[in-house]
């Protein structure tokens, strides 16, 4: 969904784009932010967006 890594995106930028502080803010573990936000660089994911 965009717009929940658009969300993501905000909230990453919050804590200066750390991932566990960021998890903590949100409730959830740093494994389920990574995989929401597809950080690996899979189709739709945020690899090489600056964050």
């Amino acid at each position: 969904m965009a717009c929940e890594r658009d969300y993501l995106l905000m909230m990453l930028e919050r804590p200066g784009g750390h991932i566990t502080q960021t998890a903590e803010i949100l409730g959830i573990t740093r494994e389920s932010l990574w995989k929401k936000a597809s950080f690996g660089g899979g189709k739709g994911g945020m690899a090489g967006k600056g964050v």
